[in-house]
């Protein structure tokens, strides 16, 4: 069964953004090493809308509506990034078109953690629930 991601979910943790920055040929110093996201996720049954926003920059909200078993254009860290999207079992995963990376989005011991891959590039983000 998927998992509900409903709630406001902010990052209390980041691990191996460098390595993903560096993949995607961003420079490291546009990402602040003291950034909080604050996630707003509404969903009903496949349909899941994210509200994004950080504590560094109020008028950088971005919103996006995913609709499971449709293709999706994210955008990440600039760049925009085609996607399938699919349950697996109770995580939600984004894979690139093209076998450009993928994403997942799962609950774990009562958080949320976000995984992005880039190439051998991987990326953690950790959020509680507020």
């Amino acid at each position: 069964m998927p998992a509900d991601f409903s709630g406001t979910w902010t990052n209390t943790k980041m691990e191996g953004w460098a390595d993903l920055l560096e993949a995607l040929k961003v420079d490291k110093s546009k990402v602040p090493a003291d950034l909080k996201v604050t996630e707003a996720i509404t969903q009903s049954g496949d349909t899941i809308t994210i509200v994004t926003t950080n504590n560094k920059d109020p008028s950088a909200r971005k919103e996006v509506t995913i609709t499971v078993g449709s293709n999706f254009t994210e955008t990440l860290v600039g760049q925009p990034f085609e996607c399938t999207t699919a349950w697996e079992s109770d995580k939600l995963v984004l894979t690139g078109v093209g076998g450009k990376g993928k994403s997942t989005r799962e609950l774990v011991g009562g958080q949320m953690l976000v995984t992005i891959q880039i190439g051998s590039a991987v990326a953690k983000t950790w959020f509680s629930k507020q």
